[in-house]
């Protein structure tokens, strides 16, 4: 009986979508980056890449790289000399190859942009009786796993990998974020919606779609597989 049991078992694990068995666990602690210094589990996004192990502070802090807000442009500036920017969203510093995870549930893939290999998903949830929507960018991906229309079921889920493509220094992951339709706090009104130049809206490679929301305003889950292939 034991042995028919375990049989099943190891069927329906086989049964599982790779995106389902990569990551096996999402830890119910949750880290906040940014304006908001609190971090509620239930409330949540998952991090947008895979961690080998459960992370660390030091690991979480050493892979935040540019924020949402004004910069240097780290490609177009040098040594001694500023070129200002507006960047539209939060950067990730892994390494090429690293998965990419959703960061909600229930996503469908509205475009993929050709210049800095960006999945754009829009993401619809239910917020204290109201109907809310959000579109989320994915950028500079080495490996895209999902077409236009694809659906993405469940936060978590691997969607691509982390690549180099674009306009870059080096590999990282670019996730830029909507200003959330149909449900917005005072708070996040007041710290979270930036306020670009126009310019920066126009040339911005021609693939902003969407006035831009902070992605440090959320706090977030973090996942993590011990036999994940790519470490941050």
């Amino acid at each position: 009986m034991k042995t028919a049991i375990a049989a099943i078992v190891f069927l329906a694990a086989l049964s599982l979508p790779a995106a389902a068995q990569e990551t096996e666990k999402v830890g119910t602690r949750c880290h906040a980056w940014g304006p908001r210094k609190t971090c509620e589990p239930e409330n949540s996004l998952v991090f947008p890449v895979l961690f080998p192990s459960t992370p660390n502070k030091k690991v979480l802090m050493g892979v935040v790289g540019s924020r949402y807000g004004k910069r240097c442009n780290p490609v177009e500036s040098s040594k001694g000399h500023c070129v200002p920017d507006f960047h539209l969203g939060l950067d990730v510093k892994v390494s090429t190859g690293v998965p990419v995870l959703s960061v909600r549930d229930n996503g469908v893939v509205e475009e993929i942009t050709p210049i800095n290999n960006c999945l754009v998903v829009l993401y619809r949830w239910t917020m204290e009786g109201d109907a809310v929507s959000q579109r989320v960018k994915y950028c500079h991906l080495s490996r895209i796993d999902y077409a236009v229309g694809g659906v993405i079921p469940h936060a978590g889920d691997v969607i691509g990998a982390v690549g180099a493509v674009g306009h870059v220094q080096g590999p990282h992951l670019h996730v830029e974020m909507e200003v959330p339709a149909g449900h917005l706090t005072d708070w996040q009104r007041t710290h979270c919606i930036g306020d670009p130049p126009a310019e920066v809206v126009q040339t911005d490679y021609k693939e902003v779609r969407f006035k831009t929301f902070d992605p440090s305003c959320y706090g977030y889950k973090l996942a993590w597989h011990p036999n994940a292939a790519h470490a941050p």
